[in-house]
């Protein structure tokens, strides 16, 4: 038996009293696994209050609710997206300048134009052995686009 990851990406933060997240973003069990579960060994921190999330467990099993801990019993901990951004690489995936840093509106210099990029680009590249997935690769395409202050709860299960 693996252990298997969902990244929950939080929609709603404030403060505390609003957390929830209607993304659910199921990875590949393969090597990423324990990288991530190194990045949670440094920078996890316990959800400040209940989750409202499609996995919550209900009596008839998994549905919209509020949950404070896996299916382990352990309480639901969050990173952030900057915390993860790092591991790209290992399944493919690097900014086209090789910087690792996502260009924001304030470093686009010069005028924009309709061919100017609106955004980071991504190259793909090999991924490193034991780290090829396709899911896991769209993962992190998505989370390499979040802003770096946004919590991802990692929902072990």
């Amino acid at each position: 038996m693996g252990v298997d990851l969902r990244l929950l990406p939080v929609d709603g933060d404030h403060g505390g009293h609003l957390f929830f997240s209607h993304m659910i973003i199921s990875l590949d069990r393969n090597a990423i696994i324990g990288a991530v579960r190194e990045v949670a060994e440094k920078h996890a921190k316990e959800i400040p209050s209940p989750l409202s999330c499609y996995v919550a467990h209900q009596e008839d099993g998994e549905g919209y609710g509020h949950a404070t801990e896996d299916p382990y019993g352990d309480p639901l901990t969050f990173v952030l997206a900057k915390h993860l951004k790092p591991l790209a690489p290992l399944v493919g995936l690097i900014y086209e300048d090789g910087s690792g840093k996502r260009p924001t509106a304030w470093d686009v210099v010069g005028e924009m134009d309709d061919k100017s990029p609106r955004g980071p680009t991504i190259q793909l590249k090999t991924p490193k052995d034991g780290y090829q997935s396709r899911l896991n690769r769209a993962a992190f395409a998505y989370i390499l686009a979040l802003p770096d202050d946004v919590k991802i709860v990692l929902y072990w299960h």
